[in-house]
């Protein structure tokens, strides 16, 4: 099985019990299926949310990679850069806490990560105002940081915002 085909499986498996193949080839996307049903509510748009646990501490302590993951998902999920990510170190009131902190401005909302090295976890946050392929995202973001585990969650975020306004 290819890696993303079995990121595949271990998604769905994960979230439904339940996958189907065709020799192979996942021949079902629930999650995306859904969350394209939900747009057409007429919404403002999807905010993915991701916990990583687990990911190796020279990853969470590398600068550049928070950067670079800052800077290339928004084209790899078909977003537009409005500014260079802004990525920090971070040493606060509780050592323990030390980390990453980043963001990316996009046309269409933001990416941001907060990494904390010595407890091995990172949030992420994607929100954006149209529709973008929330399982290529993961596997990116996975592949990217490779922790021992994670957790989503996906909400669909203003829910009956206007798209258009009648000007009289």
């Amino acid at each position: 099985m290819t890696p993303k085909l079995d990121f595949y499986f271990r998604l769905l498996k994960s979230d439904f019990k339940a996958c189907f193949f065709n020799n192979g080839i996942l021949i079902i996307n629930i999650y995306q299926k859904l969350l394209k049903k939900q747009m057409k509510q007429n919404s403002f748009g999807p905010h993915l949310t991701v916990d990583l646990i687990g990911s190796p501490i020279e990853i969470l302590q590398d600068y550049q990679l928070h950067f670079d993951w800052l800077k290339k998902l928004p084209e790899m999920i078909g977003m537009t850069p409005i500014t260079q990510p802004y990525v920090f170190p971070y040493a606060g009131l509780v050592p323990e806490d030390r980390g990453i902190t980043g963001i990316a401005i996009i046309a269409e909302s933001h990416l941001s990560i907060h990494s904390f090295e010595l407890k091995s976890w990172s949030f992420i946050d994607i929100f954006s105002c149209k529709d973008f392929d929330v399982q290529s995202c993961l596997y990116w973001t996975i592949e990217w940081f490779k922790p021992q585990s994670y957790k989503w969650n996906i909400v669909e975020r203003g829910v009956g915002f206007p798209r258009t306004v009648e000007v009289v």
